[in-house]
């Protein structure tokens, strides 16, 4: 990725010696070994190359004085030996340039007409990818890599502002990344890059630009040409794009997007160019579901397809992936007249053959990295060095791995997610609920998860679904399975005693029944309140053993479940406990204050024959664990300190079981007003319906301090949602068209909550 900035003196150098390129990926090699013959009154000379992309020739070399003013100018023959005739005695700074990078690789060259100067061949340093992605209203993240270990700056700025510098780190490394905040929505930036290799060359790369995202659209924004690469050698290329809420763009080579068609957002694309070499810019806009648009972002790369200045070998132009072992070798060396190409660096068996500059070869079958070796008579070339370069050979499809709903075995709904892990990205896939596929059957864009409706009858349901990488390889079928199941279990059934109208004890024994499919799994739920308050969820048995709550009418409350959460209705059975219960304590809430704003309150239990206790908001206290009750030295109260109760505001009573030595119990309660944040309310003045996904929302509540605000109900527990109470808030909606519900609730310093509005 970069942004051409071409200064007015390498503007008048293309002009007059032509615009250079760096040429394409995938060939290898470094000296030639044959020294060059230095024409008769050069007073400087060298060799210098881009060993990394095998550039030799045309490279412009640049020698400047300690003011930076260019003095000097020449370029390299196709070997990459540069001279210099006719620069005046001084002292000299080189540089190689490519139009958009400049690399200073030698400082101090000192001139002397009578003592001609023979600088140290160099292999120059190069970028090779630059990925600005990541982009938000107020970030930015810069990725990029060079062809040998470096540390690194980046400067940035706005048009109009001072530059910022920022470092990415004082090791030495191939890889770099630079993440930049605090930048201002909807603005451009600019940011140049400058390496530093270990051997003392520098590379300076001209300004990457983009628009920040604004509050309103996609954002998250991310866009590169062939993941960020720095050229190509091919018209085809792809392009990798990403944006969160987006769900359309457009793509064209003008900033200015309003004549191109809005498409289907993926997060990669085919694009070909156009012939003619030099630097290509793509650009792009995502759009989300109310229309809302993202700044438009950009990316280029340097198309060069043109072979001069370039020696040694390409596999399939360049190209990092096959999935065919006949390839098309690109050969060069200017002047050679023989070759010898094989797969062996050792060249075992391999036979001289006339130069061409294109040849077919077969790789070896299997997959993974393929190697070509070549070397050359001829042209003054070093027949023991030799070339490389190589490609990965990759005839597998993706290895996908399908679950639906997450692995369940079953579901009660028709409309299932399904979602895959894979080995490697898949881009197209097909899926039905048949394992033959067709030449007919139609791809899709791979998406993952993926809704899928089943066939709406019950039973066991399979889905087979198989995909496609980039080159076009197919994966094998892949399989899903899932039982459908929309049938609550049947008749069920609940006796208090085998049916008995009375009991004298509060210990009885339940008897159940339901009926379910053959195999399948059975669950129930026993309350001794109406709303299951503090019951568990356990697996079916016919018989239980069960607790009620007191003396009197009581009454029992079940219903079941089977294995894909259908239930039955709830049943309801009472039985008359006759009886007095045994002597019981009492129970008192902060001594006997009847309110409090505070959920954290102190208990005082009195019993002068309690051994246990169970402390509970119902009095279901079957699941309620119980506690040792102790007293008070020298007296028969036990007092507990800071227990906690439900945080919602209203009357709150507390009940207390108080069991003897003998087993027998009673129970006995206190209330407590527990007042929260009153008159609470939450609104927007937001005209509907809204024109993005963000609303201006009003919350009030007198006395709350802090607020929680979600459109997900099962969220209002979350208690890493709570945040300082405000009377106005900008609220983030979730990405869907239509109407969206948004609860809040507000408590105060006590932690006492409003209900759910």
């Amino acid at each position: 990725m970069r942004n051409l900035v071409v200064i007015g003196l390498v503007t008048v150098l293309c002009v007059l010696i032509g615009c250079l390129g760096m040429g394409g990926g995938g060939g290898g090699g470094g000296s030639t070994g044959v020294g060059p013959i230095v024409p008769s009154g050069a007073v400087l000379s060298g060799r210098a190359y881009f060993a990394e992309s095998s550039y030799y020739g045309g490279i412009p070399i640049l020698a400047k004085d300690a003011t930076g003013l260019v003095l000097g100018t020449t370029r390299t023959d196709s070997q990459g030996n540069y001279y210099f005739t006719d620069l005046p005695a001084g002292v000299y700074n080189l540089f190689a340039s490519t139009g958009e990078s400049e690399v200073q690789f030698f400082s101090g060259a000192q001139v002397i007409a009578a003592n001609p100067v023979s600088i140290p061949e160099k292999p120059l340093i190069e970028l090779e990818k630059v990925v600005l992605d990541e982009v938000t209203s107020s970030s930015v993240r810069l990725r990029f890599e060079a062809s040998v270990s470096t540390v690194a700056q980046v400067e940035y700025s706005t048009s109009t502002g001072a530059p910022s510098s920022v470092s990415a780190g004082s090791t030495f490394s191939s890889s770099h990344q630079v993440n930049i905040g605090g930048l201002v929505p909807g603005t451009r930036y600019g940011f140049s890059i400058r390496l530093q290799s270990q051997d003392g060359q520098t590379l300076t790369y001209p300004t990457v630009y983009t628009t920040t995202a604004t509050s309103g659209g996609p954002t998250n924004l991310a866009f590169s040409i062939n993941n960020g690469d720095i050229k190509t050698r091919n018209l085809s290329n792809k392009l990798y794009l990403s944006a969160e809420g987006a769900t359309q763009m457009r793509i064209g080579t003008s900033e200015d997007l309003t004549s191109q068609p809005w498409e289907t957002y993926t997060t990669l694309r085919d694009y070909t160019f156009a012939a003619g070499d030099g630097t290509r810019r793509v650009y792009v806009q995502f759009r989300d579901l109310l229309g809302n648009l993202s700044p438009v972002v950009n990316d280029s790369i340097l198309l060069q397809t043109d072979n001069t200045g370039y020696i040694g070998v390409w596999v399939n132009n360049g190209e990092a992936l096959t999935n065919k072992v006949d390839v098309l070798l690109t050969i060069l060396y200017p002047g050679a007249s023989q070759m010898q190409v094989s797969d062996r660096s050792d060249f075992l068996n391999a036979f001289w053959e006339p130069y061409i500059t294109t040849r077919k070869m077969k790789v070896s079958n299997g997959d993974g990295p393929k190697s070509v070796y070549v070397r050359f008579r001829g042209g003054n070339a070093n027949e023991s060095k030799s070339f490389s370069a190589t490609i990965v050979l990759d005839t597998a499809g993706p290895e996908v791995v399908m679950a639906i709903n997450g692995g369940a075995l079953k579901t009660n709904q028709s409309a299932v997610q399904v979602s895959f892990t894979y080995s490697k990205q898949p881009v197209e896939m097909q899926i039905q609920d048949t394992n033959t596929f067709t030449a007919e059957t139609s791809w899709v864009k791979f998406a993952n998860p993926y809704r899928y409706v089943l066939s709406r009858t019950d039973g066991e349901k399979f889905i087979y679904a198989r995909f496609k990488d980039s080159l076009g390889n197919v994966s094998p079928v892949v399989e899903g399975r899932i039982v459908l199941d929309t049938k609550a279990p049947q008749g069920p059934s609940l006796l208090i005693n085998s049916g008995d109208d009375v009991t004298k004890s509060l210990a009885v024994k339940l008897t159940l029944d339901v009926t379910g499919d053959e195999g399948e799994q059975l669950y129930m739920i026993i309350s001794n309140n109406e709303n299951f308050a503090g019951a568990t969820l356990e697996r079916f048995s016919k018989t239980k053993a069960w607790t009620l709550s007191g003396y009197g009418l009581q009454t029992v409350y079940a219903t079941f479940f089977d294995d894909a959460s259908n239930s039955t209705t709830i049943l309801v059975e009472s039985i008359q406990v006759e009886g007095e219960p045994p002597a019981s304590g009492s129970v008192r809430i902060n001594d006997g204050d009847p309110s409090t704003e505070n959920i954290s309150v102190s208990l005082s239990i009195d019993s002068e024959s309690t051994k246990k206790i169970r402390i509970a908001e119902h009095e279901n206290f079957s699941s309620v664990a119980d506690q040792l009750f102790v007293p008070n030295v020298g007296v028969s109260t036990m007092r507990i300190n800071n227990f906690q109760l439900s945080p919602q505001a209203g009357e709150k009573r507390l009940f207390v079981r108080m069991e003897d030595a003998s087993g027998s119990f009673s129970v006995g309660s206190d209330s407590i007003l527990l007042i929260g944040p009153s008159s609470y309310s939450i609104s927007t003045t937001d005209t509907q319906p809204l024109s993005s996904f963000s609303v201006n929302l009003r919350p009030f509540a007198i006395g709350a301090t802090q607020m929680l605000i979600t459109e997900a109900y099962a969220s209002l527990d979350d208690v890493s949602l709570w945040r300082p109470f405000v009377y106005s808030t900008s609220f983030n909606l979730e990405r869907f068209l239509g109407k969206h519900t948004i609860y809040a609730k507000y408590r105060n310093n006590g932690n006492v909550e409003t209900p759910v509005i």
